[in-house]
């Protein structure tokens, strides 16, 4: 069946992007700062990220950047004080020869707050 082929297709293009991109994250200089957690959930998984900065100061900081990081607290039924700095990456739409390039500026923006 055509169907069933282009999903296989898909299910693997996207499970080989995520696994390159996770690979990065963790042979980064980030992987002393970083917890990676469900990978396995759809084109998402979770980044927590050891900061004193603010989940909102950090995602603003990004933005700056040019680099769009959602916190999970922004996907809370009502505010809740939030210290675990865990955010959602989507990476069905990241291009991964700018994972690099977005390391560095995590790293950059991480080192200027400690």
């Amino acid at each position: 069946n055509y169907f069933d082929k282009h999903i296989t297709k898909l299910r693997n293009y996207y499970h080989n992007k995520r696994d390159k991109i996770v690979g990065m994250l963790e042979k980064s200089h980030l992987k002393e700062c970083i917890k990676i957690s469900k990978e396995d959930a759809g084109l998402h998984f979770l980044i927590t990220i050891k900061t004193h900065l603010s989940d909102e100061t950090l995602m603003n900081k990004l933005k700056e950047q040019g680099i769009r990081l959602m916190p999970i607290s922004h996907y809370y039924l009502k505010y809740q004080p939030h210290k675990s700095h865990t955010f959602v990456i989507n990476y069905s739409s990241i291009d991964i020869e700018k994972i690099p390039q977005a390391i560095e500026i995590l790293m950059n923006i991480l080192k200027e707050a400690d």
